[in-house]
């Protein structure tokens, strides 16, 4: 059990820092700035990681014992990026739409943020979901936190390694985008298959 969470948090933490630099160069070419761009998406990962913490203990509020939450917030990340791929490619035609505001940094900044919302909090979400399925008892908490954050941080840095320097030079940046996607799919598969099997034991905090 805490091997295959583990597994999750790795390849969720690659995932993630694949459509955060991926994100911030699609923005870039409609922002016209990539200082703008990083900010907005830096901006949407923060709230998301606030909101997705909040959504999370709504979910765990009563005691989850199987790995479907973490799932559907995995399968909605996956979903919503790829959605999101033709949309940021296409964006300066969807500002278009707008003549009058269309121009204004602000209003790209926004609608930005708005589209970058719902992955977001999904992301925010994953990890204190899948902790609260791994840490059951208090005097877990500091040990399970250290270790399961350490391995969603290395993660997410050899995404950012893979991704600048492997994945969007070969690939170009929707392969990149495919990428995460096809990482996301691949813990919904697996958590399918294997969330029939785990028992979790009752909370005990």
């Amino acid at each position: 059990m805490h091997l295959l969470a583990s597994l999750f948090l790795l390849l969720s933490g690659i995932a993630t820092l694949t459509y955060q630099v991926t994100w911030v160069r699609l923005l870039g070419f409609s922002m016209g700035s990539t200082s703008a761009s990083i900010s907005t998406v830096l901006t949407a990962f923060f709230i998301g990681m606030a909101l997705g913490s909040y959504l999370a203990q709504k979910i765990t509020h009563n005691n989850i014992q199987s790995f479907t939450p973490y799932i559907i917030l995995e399968a909605l990340i996956g979903l919503t990026g790829l959605l999101l791929l033709p949309i940021l490619l296409n964006l300066d035609a969807l500002i278009a739409m707008f003549p009058v505001l269309g121009s204004l940094l602000p209003f790209k900044f926004i609608l930005s943020l708005a589209l970058l919302l719902v992955p977001t909090l999904c992301i925010g979400a994953t990890f204190p979901v899948i902790a609260s399925l791994l840490i059951r008892h208090q005097h877990q908490i500091g040990l399970r936190i250290g270790q399961l954050y350490g391995l969603n941080t290395l993660g997410a840095v050899f995404g950012a390694l893979a991704t600048g320097f492997i994945f969007i030079p070969h690939v170009g940046l929707d392969g990149a985008i495919y990428i995460a996607v096809a990482l996301n799919f691949s813990i919904v598969l697996i958590a399918l298959v294997f969330n029939r099997y785990i028992i979790f034991p009752t909370l005990d905090l």
